[in-house]
């Protein structure tokens, strides 16, 4: 007997690869800051976390709060130079 053909699901179409949690690596990396940043921001509380066995798991919507939380930058004026 063949296996049947596994027909799509319309959720599966819609969400292909659903991640509610990262790693520290790449929660840094996603943020472009250092891993020992990252860090920082855990240790502060800044950044909260779950902790699974010996690892420290970060919640995608976290990142997205903390980022939406961040001050915008200013256009600067022209000819004006960065010191």
């Amino acid at each position: 007997m063949q296996p049947k053909n596994k027909t799509p699901r319309p959720q599966d179409e819609l969400r292909p690869h659903l991640q509610f949690l990262v790693g520290c690596k790449e929660a840094a990396k996603s943020l472009g800051i250092s891993l020992s940043g990252l860090y920082a921001l855990l240790a502060k509380g800044v950044l909260p976390y779950r902790q699974l066995g010996g690892r420290r798991l970060i919640e995608i919507a976290a990142l997205e709060k903390f980022v939406a939380s961040l001050p915008k930058g200013e256009p600067r004026p022209q000819g004006t130079a960065e010191v």
